[in-house]
């Protein structure tokens, strides 16, 4: 596993910010309500609410609404500045990932291709394209909202200070539980963005008067679930990003043309069938867990883990959301169940966690020992005069 000493833990913290939270936090500290309104107009919230619900309504349950060419155009860029950052944390901790995943190539150029076709789809090719459907990322938008506006926090540390490292949910059941969660998270966004502008933006005398009727604290609520929501749809969004270009980096493609050895899945017999699934279903788990790595890294050593700011590695939202609600099927006997995957994934990012929980909390120690030494020498009587 990877550890503080090695990682470059100052780079990591300054790239989080700029890489991965377009909006940031926001602040109101002396704010009047008619300037946070407008601040609130600008937020991730908003904007990503009118880019995949244009229409202002949450449309039939279950199905993804039409999008304009300008939505488009959104999503899309969007989603190739999240695939440029899995690309950077890779050249980041390449030194690192090869000691977890020893062929791992170094530079492995990847295309994203964004798809609009009606055909679910989300793949990489033997030439390094990964090709994304527009609905699977409305899916992977829709899943982060269901996590974030109705679940309990379920990777959030218990303590700051104690470092505890996070705690995996409950499995959360698919199918209709998971159907009625989204139908509360879609509504409650909708009504997010209705209160944000039908409330009455006032100057800082208005709302001092206003008191406890001003709706300065209704935005201040309101503010908190932007970054909420935009760090659960950017982790759930590298983590399958992260996941294709893992076939790429791990040489998947390579690895099943030598297997087959020129022969056709058609040409194997039930024992090379059975032997070829099992290949299929390792080379996922190994994509998995090459996601799983490189997104818990980033989450502990860019300290975000220890911020209680939301979960970045992504797998539990795609696993327990984005995958049913993109309409992917378990294909046969290639891919390994969901539950399996996702229990795989919770062990391999909270071991990582943890490992690096326990070794900060050691470094700590280690200070403060020092420290009460120091006090201690301190408080000791000087030496009387000669």
């Amino acid at each position: 596993m990877l550890t503080p000493r090695q990682a470059p833990v100052g780079r990591l913290a300054v790239s989080g910010a700029l890489i991965l939270l377009s909006a940031g936090c926001i602040t109101f500290e002396g704010e009047s309500s008619g300037t946070m309104k407008r601040r609130l107009q600008s937020s991730y919230v908003y904007r990503s609410a009118q880019m995949f619900y244009p229409q202002g309504d949450a449309g039939t349950l279950g199905e993804l609404p039409a999008l304009e060419p300008r939505q488009f155009r959104a999503i899309e860029a969007d989603l190739q500045q999240r695939h440029a950052a899995v690309v950077a944390l890779h050249e980041l901790l390449y030194k690192d990932l090869q000691k977890v995943f020893p062929n791992v190539q170094q530079r492995v150029r990847t295309k994203l291709r964004f798809d609009r076709g009606p055909r679910l789809i989300a793949e990489t090719d033997e030439q390094g394209v990964i090709t994304v459907n527009v609905k699977v990322a409305q899916a992977l938008y829709r899943a982060a909202v269901t996590d974030t506006l109705t679940a309990a926090p379920h990777a959030e540390l218990a303590s700051f200070g104690g470092f505890v490292p996070s705690k995996p949910a409950d499995p959360v059941p698919f199918g209709p539980v998971s159907r009625e969660a989204e139908r509360k998270a879609v509504a409650k966004l909708m009504a997010t963005v209705q209160k944000i502008d039908e409330i009455e933006g006032r100057t800082m005398i208005g709302d001092l008067f206003g008191g406890l009727d001003s709706p300065w604290f209704e935005m201040a609520d309101l503010s908190m679930e932007s970054p909420k929501l935009e760090m659960a749809y950017a982790g759930t969004a590298m983590f399958l990003l992260a996941h294709e270009r893992g076939h790429a980096v791990l040489r998947h493609h390579d690895h099943l043309r030598q297997w087959l050895n020129g022969r056709s899945e058609d040409m194997l017999d039930d024992v090379a069938r059975n032997e070829y699934q099992q290949v299929r279903r390792a080379l996922e788990h190994e994509a998995d867990f090459y996601a799983t790595l490189l997104l818990s890294t980033f989450y502990t050593h860019s300290g975000l883990s220890l911020m209680g700011a939301g979960d970045l590695r992504g797998y539990d939202t795609f696993f327990r959301y984005s995958y049913e609600f993109s309409g992917f099927t378990q294909s046969g006997a290639d891919y390994p169940t969901v539950e399996e995957r996702l229990a795989a994934c919770r062990e391999h990012g909270d071991a990582v966690v943890a490992k690096f929980h326990e070794q900060i909390s050691a470094a700590l120690d280690q200070q403060m020992a020092k420290l009460a030494e120091a006090f201690e020498a301190a408080m000791q009587p000087a030496s009387a005069p000669r």
